[in-house]
């Protein structure tokens, strides 16, 4: 299985999904025009790589800013992660937040609320 790269534009995060690490990364601002558009590639490769590949997997995710749709796609990919971990699928999720930054540490703890994964909020220092 190859890697999904993404390079980072001014409304969607660089994307690195990378299957060799077990490693899935998303960092940047996100709000695309056309948020189907942007993460169907995503949802598509995740469910490939969860059927496959059965190695612990880390998720590295540091989006400081996102708008209504894409939270709703954020939330199904951590809902497809948080299956995969109910099938014995070692997965860790760390959401990063600048230190300070009340709205994205929130958004993290609502996010975490609704999983059963283990999902770390990390305090980035400035």
């Amino acid at each position: 299985m190859n890697s999904l790269e993404i390079a980072a534009t001014n409304t969607t995060p660089e994307v690195l999904f990378d299957p060799n690490m077990n490693l899935l990364i998303m960092n940047g601002e996100l709000y695309p025009e056309n948020a189907t558009a942007f993460f169907s590639p995503l949802i598509n490769w995740l469910e490939g790589f969860l059927g496959k590949k059965n190695e612990p997997i880390t998720c590295n995710i540091n989006i400081p800013y996102f708008n209504t749709s894409s939270s709703k796609y954020l939330m199904h990919i951590f809902e497809m992660l948080n299956r995969a971990h109910k099938k014995e699928k070692k997965i860790i999720i760390n959401w990063y937040y600048e230190e300070g930054d009340e709205m994205s540490m929130e958004c993290g703890e609502e996010f975490q609320e609704d999983l059963d994964l283990q999902f770390e909020l990390v305090e980035k220092k400035s």
